[in-house]
């Protein structure tokens, strides 16, 4: 079923940096609203809610993950008409074993005991990030337990749910139950397998720990919810969306500690600026589409935002470009990546080894050479040839930039000739292609070549591979901008922006020498389903960073097979799909 109106268009005419006060009383606004409309209509399900997610008035400050999930069957269904056949069994398979770890295994049927319930309202669950004790009774609760959030339509609907869980705890095994802060819990425990139950203000709670439900209700009762955490309404404000799919929150310094044990604590302050991050997940046609921001527990500098688009790279390549990536400046890139890579052994490339390699093969200083004048756009992309020789690499690695000192830049493309003059003994000489100067590199045993000279705008590049710049010199014939895939994925509210990224996978897996490598298990098949993926980022303040990234997905053939939010043994011809 579609949405009458498109669920993110609309917004997208929002004003991209709302003052602060502007965004608290957005949300003010929208509480007296949601709070108008249930005095109106105490009874009935309404599709009115804040921005935040469902629960996060329940969970708190500390809460590592929190995933709400939207209950609209015919949303679901439409996620897995997407895909190839093995992707869409992925995504069928992991929401299936959501259901059975999350519902089933609690004694929950979806259509039965849950949708009648909470109507349109989301299912959330939420990881805590504060470990529990190990006990006898639980030996499992050592571990980062989930606590399920279920916000009922109504207090008479939260009563009755209630009811039905004793059911389900005593089917469970021996029940205590007992009072705490004025609520009353149930924890019921056979077999090592525990499973807590409680009612916090017309909610449900369930955790197979006793600990994570004792800290929401603490968290409730107290005020310091993850809904008042430092920049959490404020962000979701940013990337408000009717009705979305999923709603993801990440606690980032939190999660780096919590998954990064291998760095001292003294390694993780760089990381640990970044304080959040959220996304609204939906879809539109065959696209997943996510609004995200995360933002930093200090301001950053001001560098970091932009004023002004980054040129239009897009409108320089060739349509059949298979990768793009475009930021705002190379110098900043880099130092953002030294301090990051340099704490983490993981970074897939040391900065020392950068620095080193490039010094050793070409004699270049990376910072005197290169970032001095780099200060300005830069474009990195991979651009096929169009009738590949046999021996060749298949396309060309073409870099792009818009140098802050062009005399700079010249004397290091000057270096560079005489680098590989000398030291790898290509031949270097200076040519014309399409009204344009450039200096080609050929090497002596063939294969590899490269052509570097300027473009209009005061843009150098440099093309490392197979000869490609008869696609782009001066402008190309059919450029990428115009691509209607390129188009789908790259439309974004976000302007200015400082970076962007696209990738064709669809051509990539189908090229023999662009191939991406074969990935393991699960993660083949969902690549597997993908067409292309378009992000668009800025820096919206000194704050906070906006995105939006948009997958598309391959539409190989119809299912029919229920929504994996279902129990498809308890699903009737014409049930009801869903409150909207």
């Amino acid at each position: 079923m579609q949405e009458p109106n498109s669920p993110i268009r609309k917004k997208r005419r929002r004003q991209q940096h709302p003052k602060r006060w502007r965004s608290i009383a957005g949300i003010v606004a929208a509480a007296a609203t949601a709070i108008g409309i249930y005095l109106a209509f105490a009874n009935r399900s309404t599709t009115s809610k804040l921005d935040i997610p469902a629960g996060a008035n329940y969970l708190p400050a500390n809460t590592l993950v929190a995933v709400t999930l939207s209950t609209d069957q015919q949303r679901w269904q439409q996620l897995q008409q997407l895909g190839t056949p093995q992707s869409r069994a992925v995504v069928t398979q992991e929401l299936a074993k959501w259901q059975q770890e999350f519902l089933t295994n609690y004694g929950l049927d979806f259509e039965r005991d849950v949708q009648p319930a909470i109507g349109s309202g989301g299912i959330a669950v939420a990881y805590l990030a504060t470990p529990v004790v190990p006990t006898a009774s639980n030996k499992n609760s050592a571990k980062n337990l989930p606590i399920i959030v279920l916000p009922m339509n109504s207090d008479l609907m939260a009563t009755q749910f209630f009811a039905k869980t004793k059911a389900i705890n005593n089917a469970l095994g021996k029940t205590v139950e007992r009072t705490y802060q004025g609520v009353t819990l149930r924890e019921s425990t056979a077999n090592n397998n525990t499973l807590v139950t409680a009612i916090v203000d017309r909610v449900a709670l369930f955790s197979p720990s006793v600990q994570a439900i004792e800290q929401s209700i603490d968290a409730f009762k107290s005020g310091k919810t993850l809904a008042k955490s430092a920049g959490y309404q404020e962000a979701w404000g940013a990337i408000s969306m009717h009705q979305p799919l999923a709603q993801v929150y990440v606690n980032v310094p939190l999660a780096v500690a919590h998954h990064t044990s291998i760095l001292a604590p003294d390694k993780l302050a760089q990381l640990q600026q970044q304080q959040g991050l959220a996304a609204n997940i939906t879809i539109e046609e065959n696209l997943i589409f996510s609004k995200g921001i995360s933002w930093w527990q200090s301001p950053q500098p001001t560098s970091l935002i932009s004023s002004k688009n980054s040129p239009d790279f897009s409108q320089r390549l060739p349509e059949n470009t298979m990768m793009m990536i475009s930021g705002s400046s190379l110098t900043q890139l880099w130092a953002d990546y030294l301090p990051l890579a340099n704490q983490n052994p993981l970074a897939p490339v040391p900065p020392a080894a950068i620095v080193d390699g490039l010094k050793s093969s070409t004699g270049l200083d990376l910072t005197t050479d290169i970032l001095a004048w780099s200060k300005n756009e830069f474009l990195l992309a991979l651009v096929p040839a169009q009738q590949p020789s046999q021996n060749s690499l298949g396309g060309s690695l073409l870099l792009m930039f818009k140098p802050s000192d062009r005399s700079a830049a010249v004397a290091t493309f000057q270096k560079l000739d005489q680098a590989m003059a000398s030291r790898y003994q290509f031949q270097v000489a200076p040519a014309n292609t399409k009204n344009t100067d450039v200096v080609n590199w050929s090497s002596p045993i063939g294969g590899v070549n490269a052509t570097h000279g300027w473009l209009a705008d005061n843009l150098a590049f440099l093309a490392l591979g197979t000869p490609v710049t008869d696609q782009f010199l001066p402008r190309p014939a059919a450029a990428l901008a115009n691509s209607k895939q390129f188009q789908q994925v790259m439309k974004s509210e976000i302007s200015p922006y400082n970076g962007q990224f696209f990738i064709d996978l669809d051509k990539m897996q189908q090229s023999q020498r662009a191939a991406l490598p074969q990935l393991a298990g699960t993660a083949q098949s969902i690549l597997s389903g993908i067409k292309s993926i378009g992000l668009t980022s800025n820096a919206s303040s000194n704050t906070t960073n906006r995105f939006d990234l948009s997958v598309s997905l391959k539409q190989v053939a119809t299912v029919t097979s229920p929504s994996p939010l279902i129990n498809s043994t308890s699903v009737s011809p014409g049930s009801n799909s869903g409150a909207r």
